[in-house]
C-alpha cells in the first residue's frame, strides 16, 4: 500500500488476486527449494502472486512475493494478515497458509489457488443475472460471518477482494486480509480502504468493526443486484450526493432495500450488529423461509446457538513460557470458528489464572474453553476443559501430550486435537441439553463403542443408539451416529448375510441428512453408503460438505484421504491421511492405509510399525498384514496373520475365513474350496466391500501361480466397484498378471472410473 501525504493508505481495484491466468512456460523458479513457481496470477503494490507447486505436500498453492523494497513496517502488514487470517476456516474464505523469507531475503506468504476470476472482472463483463447475484452475496455473507466469530474484521471488503471459484454454481471466498483489524482493537488514526466501499469511521480513522464490514457488504450486495457502484469514492454516503435512498429503492426489492439503507446508515451503532439481517433478506429473496437462510448463519444466530469463549490457558512453569499459553488458545479459537453452528467469541484479554466462569459471564458466552499448559523440555502437557458459565458443570475435559520441536506447528497440531475431541465429544451435546440424561448416557456409551468398532449385539453402538433415540427421537448426533454405524455395520460379511444392512444404511443416512443436515457426520454417514454403492462422485461431495461443516472431522479427512489414496490421487491422500491421524491418533484405519502406502513402495518396516504401534488385532489390519506378506514372499508371515485371525474371538466367522484364505495361500486349501467361501463371504455386501475382496482373491489366485483365475477376480473387481489405480499399478504380485489384456482391459475400466470422481 502506499500511503499519500496526508497519511492515507488507499487501495485500488488493481489489488493482489489470485486466480488462474496464462501460463508462463519459462518459469522454473523455485523459492525456499519446496515453492516450484508455475504461472504468474495478478499483482498489486506490494508485490506479485503466482500458482506455484508444494514440492514436499504435492499440492498447488498461491504464492505472494512481496516487494525488495517494502517498508518494514508494511512487511509488519503482512505478517499481521497472515496471524489474523490464519484464523478464519471456512470454505467462503480463502485459506492462508504460511509466511517465510526466501534465500534471498524475499519475503512471501502462501494461500489457497483458486481457480477462478475475481468479482471485479466478473462484474465488468456484465450485471449477473438474480439467481447468481443472490448466490454470490449469501456466500459473502458466510464468509464474513465466520471471520467475524473468530475475532477478525476484514474492513476492506470490495469486489477485488472477492475470488469466484469456477464450478456450477461458482462460489465466492473472501480474500485478502491485508489491512484486517483484530475485534476490539484501537485504532490508529489510518485512513485505510478502498474509497468508493470505505465506511465514514473509515474516513475519520476512527475505530473499525463488524459495523465496518456490515456497511461494505451493503454496498457489495447492491452492486451485485443493481450493476453499478452506488458510490464513487469521493466520501462516504453521509457525504454523497442526495439520492442515495431513492437509488436504493429503486434497484432492490423492499425487503433487501430497508436492510441495505440500515447497513449504510452514517452512525455504527444504527447499523444491524451483523451481517444476518442481510443474510435473512437474501434468502427471502431467494424464496427460502427467513429461518433457513444461510444454513450456518441460520443455525449460528439460533438463541440457543452455543457460544464458546477460549480464555489463554495458564501455564504451570516459568513466565517465559507464557506465549504458549497464548498461542495454543488464539490458535484454538481459530481452528473452532470453522465449525459451523457455533458461536465464538474472544476472550483474549482473560486473565488465564481468574474465574473462568466470570469471564464467560462477562463475554456473554454460553461455555468457556479454558486449560494449562506444562513444559518439561521438548516434551509438553495440555490439559484442556470445556465449563457451562450458568451450572459451572465440566462438560467435557482431556489431557493431550505433544513434542515442541516446533512451536507453531505444535500449537497448529494441538490445537486441531483439542478441536476435533471437543467437537465430537460434547459440542454437539451442548446444543441439544434438553435431551434426557439417560439418552445421553447412551449415546455417550454408544460412542465409545463405535470407536472401538463394537457395532453388533446388545451393548453395540446400534442397539445403544435405537434405545438412545427411542427416549429422544430428535438427539441429532444419536441420529447421525447411527447412520454412520449402520454403514460400517455394511463392511462386516458376518453382519451382512444375516441382515440387510445396506438397506438400513440408506435408510438411516436419509433420516440423517433430513433431520440432521447441520452435522458434518450426517453428511459423512451418506459419503460411506455413496462409496459403498460404488457413487464414489457423490461421495466426495459429501465429504467435502462435512468437512465445510467441520475442517477438523479426522473420520471425514480419513474417509476422503482414502478415496483420494486408491484413487489417482495418493500424495494429495497421503497428506490427508497423516492430517486425519493428527487429529486423532486412535483412528485405525488411517494408520492402515499409510502402513499400506509404504508397503506398496516397497518399504515394509515403517509398514509393520505402524501396524504393530498401533495395535491392529481388528481383522480389516490382520486381512493388510497377511496380503503385505504375501506381496513381500513371506510365508512366515502369513502363518503369523492366521494365528492371530483365529484368535479374534469378536467374529470367529469372518476371523475364520481370513484364516482359510492364509491356508490356501500356503497350498493347504484347494482353489474350488476358497472359491465357493468367496461367495458365502459375499452374501448382501456392498459393491466396495466385494471389489475389496475380488482384489485380495487375486493376490492369492496369483501367488499360487492361478493365472486365469486371478484375472476372473480382476475383471470382476473392476466390472464391480474398483478405483484401486494405487493396487493396480503397484502391488508386486499383480506383476505376472501385466502383459494380459484382460488386466489392460481391467485397468483402463479402473483409470476411468477414477478419473470420473475428480472430473470438473
Amino acid at each position: 500500500m502506499a500511503g499519500d501525504r496526508s497519511g492515507w493508505s488507499r487501495r485500488g481495484d488493481d489489488v493482489d488476486t489470485v486466480q488462474v491466468g496464462a501460463r508462463d512456460a519459462a518459469s522454473a523458479v523455485v523459492i525456499d527449494g519446496r515453492y516450484r513457481i508455475e504461472e504468474p496470477l495478478g499483482a498489486g503494490g506490494m508485490g506479485q502472486v503466482h500458482r506455484a507447486r508444494d514440492l514436499e505436500l504435492g499440492e498447488t498453492v498461491a504464492i505472494k512475493l512481496l516487494r525488495g523494497d517494502l517498508d518494514p513496517a508494511l512487511v509488519d502488514l503482512v505478517r499481521r494478515e497472515v496471524r489474523l487470517a490464519r484464523r478464519v476456516t471456512h470454505e467462503n474464505v480463502v485459506r492462508v497458509h504460511d509466511l517465510g523469507v526466501s534465500r534471498d531475503g524475499t519475503p512471501y506468504l502462501t494461500m489457497e489457488c483458486v481457480d477462478g476470476t475475481s468479482l471485479r472482472q466478473r462484474l465488468a463483463a456484465g450485471r449477473p443475472d438474480r439467481d447468481e447475484a443472490i448466490r454470490i452475496a449469501r456466500d459473502l455473507c458466510e464468509g464474513l460471518d465466520a471471520a467475524h466469530r473468530a475475532g477478525v474484521i476484514h474492513s476492506d471488503l470490495k469486489p477485488g477482494n472477492v475470488l469466484l471459484r469456477r464450478g456450477r454454481p461458482a462460489r465466492a471466498l473472501l480474500s485478502d486480509f491485508g489491512i484486517a483489524r483484530a475485534l476490539g482493537e484501537q485504532p490508529d488514526h489510518r485512513v485505510a480502504g478502498t474509497p468508493p466501499y470505505m465506511a465514514p469511521e473509515q474516513w475519520a480513522g476512527e475505530a473499525v468493526g463488524v459495523w465496518t464490514d456490515v456497511y461494505a457488504l451493503a454496498l457489495v450486495v447492491f452492486e451485485l443486484i443493481a450493476g453499478q457502484r452506488l458510490l464513487d469514492g469521493s466520501g462516504p454516503a453521509s457525504a454523497a450526493p442526495s439520492g442515495i435512498d431513492e437509488r436504493v429503492r429503486a434497484e432492490l426489492p423492499p425487503r433487501l432495500a430497508a436492510v441495505v439503507l440500515e447497513a449504510l446508515d452514517p452512525e455504527p451503532a444504527r447499523r444491524p450488529p451483523t451481517v444476518r439481517p442481510i443474510a435473512r433478506a437474501l434468502a427471502e429473496l431467494a424464496g427460502e423461509p427467513v429461518e433457513q437462510g444461510g444454513v450456518s448463519i441460520a443455525r449460528g444466530s439460533a438463541a440457543d446457538t452455543p457460544r464458546i469463549a477460549v480464555v489463554p490457558f495458564r501455564v504451570l512453569g516459568p513466565a517465559a513460557d507464557d506465549y504458549l499459553g497464548i498461542g495454543l488458545a488464539e490458535e484454538l479459537g481459530r481452528v473452532l470458528a470453522g465449525n459451523r453452528g457455533l458461536a465464538l467469541v474472544s476472550g483474549a484479554g482473560a486473565d488465564p489464572g481468574g474465574d473462568v466462569r466470570a469471564a464467560g459471564r462477562a463475554l456473554g458466552a454460553t461455555a468457556v474453553v479454558h486449560g494449562s499448559v506444562q513444559r518439561a523440555g521438548e516434551r509438553v502437557r495440555v490439559a484442556v476443559e470445556l465449563v457451562e458459565v450458568d451450572s459451572g458443570d465440566r462438560l467435557w475435559g482431556e489431557r493431550f501430550d505433544g513434542t515442541l520441536a516446533d512451536v507453531f506447528a505444535f500449537q497448529e497440531t494441538m490445537a486441531l486435537r483439542i478441536c476435533e475431541s471437543l467437537r465430537v465429544g460434547w459440542l454437539a451435546l451442548l446444543e441439544l441439553r434438553p435431551a434426557p440424561e439417560e439418552a445421553i448416557d447412551l449415546y455417550i456409551r454408544a460412542r465409545r463403542q463405535a470407536r472401538a468398532h463394537a457395532l453388533l449385539g446388545p451393548d453395540g453402538a446400534v442397539r445403544l443408539l435405537d434405545r438412545c433415540l427411542a427416549l429422544a427421537p430428535r438427539f441429532e448426533p444419536a441420529v447421525a451416529l447411527r447412520a454412520i454405524s449402520c454403514a460400517r455395520a455394511w463392511f462386516i460379511p458376518s453382519a451382512a448375510a444375516e441382515r440387510d444392512w445396506g438397506a438400513e444404511a440408506r435408510a438411516a443416512a436419509a433420516a440423517a441428512l433430513a433431520q440432521a443436515p447441520g452435522l458434518a457426520e450426517s453428511h459423512l454417514a451418506s459419503a460411506i453408503v455413496a462409496a459403498q454403492d460404488g457413487a464414489y462422485r457423490d461421495s466426495v461431495r459429501a465429504l467435502d460438505r462435512a468437512l465445510a461443516l467441520a475442517p477438523t472431522s479426522a473420520d471425514a479427512h480419513n474417509y476422503l484421504a482414502r478415496l483420494q489414496a486408491e484413487a489417482g490421487r495418493p500424495d494429495d491422500g497421503l497428506a490427508r491421511l497423516e492430517l486425519a491421524v493428527s487429529l486423532d491418533p486412535s483412528i485405525q484405519d488411517a494408520g492402515i492405509y499409510l502402513a499400506r502406502h509404504h508397503a506398496l513402495r516397497g518399504d515394509r518396516a515403517p509398514a509393520e510399525a505402524l501396524w504393530r504401534r498401533q495395535g491392529f488385532a481388528r481383522l480389516p489390519g490382520l486381512q493388510m498384514l497377511l496380503r503385505v506378506a504375501l506381496w513381500f514372499g513371506d510365508r512366515d508371515g502369513v502363518r503369523r496373520c492366521i494365528e492371530e485371525a483365529a484368535a479374534v474371538a469378536a467374529l470367529p466367522r469372518d476371523g475364520a475365513v481370513l484364516a482359510q484364505f492364509g491356508r490356501y495361500a500356503l497350498g493347504e486349501v484347494a482353489p474350488a474350496e476358497i472359491e465357493a467361501s468367496f461367495v458365502r463371504l459375499n452374501e448382501r455386501l456392498s459393491a466396495r466391500v466385494r471389489s475389496n475382496h475380488h482384489q485380495v482373491m487375486v493376490e492369492g489366485h496369483a501367488w499360487r501361480g492361478e493365472r486365469e483365475l486371478a484375472l476372473a477376480h480382476l475383471s470382476a473387481a473392476a466390472g464391480d466397484a474398483l478405483i484401486d489405480l494405487e493396487w493396480m499399478t503397484r502391488c508386486p504380485l499383480l506383476e505376472p498378471l501385466r502383459g494380459e489384456s484382460d488386466y489392460r482391459a481391467a485397468l483402463e475400466q479402473v483409470r476411468r472410473r477414477a478419473e470420473a470422481i475428480w472430473a470438473a
